[in-house]
């Protein structure tokens, strides 16, 4: 299986930065892993992948993973070590689609576990899913 990434916010399809990982993408699922999603404050979410609770986003396959990790790396800031807000790590990601409910290993960008408590005003995305609760944000916004 070619390397595999989980996108929960900015990046998942129809987000603002969709674009940055569109050419190294081979294919893409609806997926969910363990985990909360919270809203920053900033316009992106964080997942913090100890908590209880599921994140929505896509299991996403690459077919140049070696500049697709050197290009979401960067993006994501983890070449800054224990000073990132994320992380690349390994999880369990579930197909929505899936009737067997067997995990498949994945990379996701979590949240630094010593960043979390430093970011004001978290707000925790109850539903899981970003583009959803960003959907409602910006129609309540527009009320």
């Amino acid at each position: 299986m070619k390397p595999v990434l989980f996108f929960y916010g900015t990046l998942l399809v129809g987000s603002s930065n969709h674009r940055i990982i569109r050419p190294f993408v081979s294919d893409i699922r609806p997926a969910r892993i363990k985990g909360a999603i919270y809203h920053t404050g900033y316009g992106f979410p964080v997942v913090d992948v100890e908590a209880d609770g599921q994140v929505l986003g896509e299991f996403v396959t690459l077919n140049d993973p070696a500049t697709a990790f050197s290009v979401l790396d960067r993006y994501e800031g983890v070449l800054d070590g224990d000073f990132s807000l994320y992380r690349r790590i390994e999880v369990d990601a579930f197909m929505c689609e899936a009737v067997d409910n067997i995990p498949v290993r994945t990379q996701v960008y979590a949240v630094n576990p010593a960043k979390l408590a430093t970011i004001p005003g978290l707000e925790r995305v109850k539903s899981g899913d970003w583009l959803s609760f960003m959907k409602q944000r910006r129609s309540i916004d527009e009320a």
